[in-house]
């Protein structure tokens, strides 16, 4: 049995806040944690936040979602043409924290391989997560990547 659910969303490579935000709500083995997206990019640390995400499945269930700025990084792997839409939007930083300057080489296979492994959604009896938002008339599994990762919520 879950104890807690508990969501977190958007640390854009700020590794220092979510160590003191976990340490603070201090998952125990029956909790689940939710992350929403956006581990890297803008923030000094995307890889230890992604180390501490990768090594906490070791303490609790983790559900880690996509979000736009993991998203941008795998398309400029994919594409070498949006590297510079990535760098523009931070991913110079997650760079930065590999030791790497404009080269994706810099990046860990492992690393890269969980980052394309994330799901766009998770859904329990209760409850949703996504990282922008849903369009209501559609099932969860056919939300294209724009909506699902890229539109704010509106009214």
């Amino acid at each position: 049995m879950t104890l807690r659910t508990i969501a977190i969303g958007d640390i854009h490579g700020h590794a220092f806040a979510l160590a003191a935000l976990l340490n603070a709500v201090d998952p125990k083995p029956n909790d689940t944690v939710v992350f929403l997206g956006d581990y890297i990019d803008r923030g000094p640390d995307s890889r230890g936040v992604l180390q501490q995400v990768l090594t906490l499945s070791d303490r609790c269930r983790v559900v880690p979602l996509m979000g736009n700025h993991e998203e941008m990084l795998l398309q400029a792997r994919r594409n070498r043409h949006s590297l510079p839409m990535w760098l523009d939007n931070g991913g110079d930083a997650t760079l930065r924290s590999y030791d790497s300057s404009e080269e994706l080489e810099g990046i860990p296979t492992t690393h890269l391989e969980w980052l394309s492994s994330l799901q766009r959604y998770h859904e329990t009896e209760s409850h949703f997560f996504i990282h922008a938002n849903y369009a209501p008339n559609w099932r969860l599994d056919q939300h294209d990547s724009k909506t699902a990762l890229w539109l704010p919520l509106t009214d």
